[in-house]
């Protein structure tokens, strides 16, 4: 009877050391294309939330008084006489589907500032509903 204890002299577990090297490796590769990835997501975001930014502004600086004055304009028109029913609904509608588009506008600018908001994992600024 006897005991033996191996004595690594020539092994010096160097494929664990390696495989834990590797591993390591593999992880800061995912680690990099996700900061990628994530830094894309909020420059995409970010365009798009300046984009709807200046569509809220033109809608908001013009567009639907714009829209609202027309439809005056008309009312007023057809109530005297001098235009059809047809040109008052057609204003009508032209105010309906402008104020549906600042609506989309706006629904985007806040959308985009969420989603913003949530890839960079804090609130950026309190939103004017």
């Amino acid at each position: 009877m006897g005991i033996a204890i191996p004595i690594p002299l020539w092994d010096q577990r160097k494929g664990p050391i390696a495989q834990a090297a590797a591993e390591v490796k593999e992880i800061n590769a995912i680690l990099t294309d996700r900061e990628i990835a994530i830094k894309r997501d909020i420059e995409s975001a970010y365009q798009r939330y300046l984009i709807a930014q200046q569509q809220v502004a033109a809608f908001e600086n013009g567009l639907l008084t714009q829209a609202e004055s027309v439809l005056k304009v008309a009312e007023a028109a057809y109530r005297f006489g001098e235009r059809g029913i047809l040109d008052y609904l057609d204003a009508q509608r032209t105010k309906r589907v402008v104020r549906k588009d600042y609506l989309a506008a706006r629904y985007e600018y806040i959308n985009t500032m969420l989603e913003i908001e949530r890839l960079l994992g804090y609130e950026l600024l309190e939103v004017k509903i």
